[in-house]
């Protein structure tokens, strides 16, 4: 998981395109060409994709991109200790 993709993806996308993202990933099928989603893998770019639908909520909510993203970050963390 990298910060600076889940970053660059909440402040390049819009919620619809994350989700449409994701939906071909989980189909296999390619990502329209104007769609870039960085990672190792396609397990990698559905974390940052799902980080990016999280920030993107909370920045809906008042919250600063910077501070969602710590949220989302504490929240894996907690999640695999």
């Amino acid at each position: 998981m990298k910060p600076s993709e889940i970053k660059r993806l909440a402040e390049t996308y819009s919620a619809e395109q994350l989700q449409a993202a994701e939906l071909c990933i989980l189909e296999e099928t390619a990502l329209p060409e104007n769609l870039v989603i960085e990672g190792e893998d396609d397990g990698e770019r559905l974390t940052h994709i799902s980080a990016a639908l999280f920030v993107l909520g909370e920045v809906a909510k008042g919250a600063l991109i910077k501070d969602a993203i710590r949220a989302f970050s504490a929240r894996v963390r907690e999640s695999i200790s």
